[in-house]
């Protein structure tokens, strides 16, 4: 958030149990070794077994503070490619970004996802929501995010650390 609008936001996950996201204004967050601590702060004594930490703007900063404070600290770089598919296998996705809300999506679907406990909230909920695709031969693609601010008002900082906390990859556990 480094001083901005949008929220500088920490989800975490117990099984399939999700607690209340943390979150911070941007005029807190200035940095990222501000980020870092006040991660460290919420986090406290516990050893996570993995953080999942989005490394596109100051996330990378606070990426290069956490690693040393914890073991399988993780980048996240939503540009990436992707090699994911959906639950039925016919639909790929063009990058991280748009597989971290097809995993969500596919989480929480009611006939066979995961049974997931999301913290009550009606910003987590329209941040869930808000989200618009299209999908083409190259693979399904997630409006931008300059978008979905345009359309909500604000960012979806809340419902991004949850999808985030969900993200897992063939070889990591993630946690945000």
């Amino acid at each position: 958030s480094r001083g901005g609008n949008d929220k500088t936001a920490l989800a975490i996950r117990y099984d399939n149990w999700f607690d209340e996201v943390k979150a911070w204004d941007g005029a807190t967050i200035k940095d990222g070794a501000i980020m870092a601590e006040m991660a460290r702060q919420t986090i406290g004594e516990a050893k996570p077994n993995y953080i999942n930490i989005d490394v596109n703007g100051i996330g990378s900063s606070a990426y290069d503070h956490l690693k040393i404070l914890y073991d399988n600290v993780i980048p996240f770089n939503s540009a990436e490619g992707s090699e994911y598919r959906d639950k039925s296998r016919k639909l790929k996705m063009r990058n991280r970004r748009a597989e971290m809300y097809w995993r969500m999506r596919d989480a929480l679907d009611p006939n066979g996802g995961d049974d997931l406990a999301l913290p009550p909230s009606a910003e987590l909920l329209a941040d869930l929501c808000s989200a618009r695709y299209e999908s083409s031969s190259a693979g399904v693609k997630v409006e931008d995010k300059d978008f979905i601010k345009a359309r909500i008002g604000r960012s979806p900082d809340i419902g991004e650390s949850v999808m985030m906390c969900n993200f897992e990859d063939n070889s990591n556990w993630l946690i945000s």
